[in-house]
């Protein structure tokens, strides 16, 4: 939800957010060490 909120008025809802949601938890991941 927070990721959402975030990306909210940014990013055209046509674009497919499903990717963009992955990457950005994924970065998310890798920036705490797992």
């Amino acid at each position: 939800d927070e990721i959402r909120e975030a990306l909210s008025g940014n990013l055209c809802r046509c674009t497919g957010y499903t990717k963009i949601f992955v990457a950005v938890e994924a970065a998310a991941a890798r920036r705490r060490g797992r």
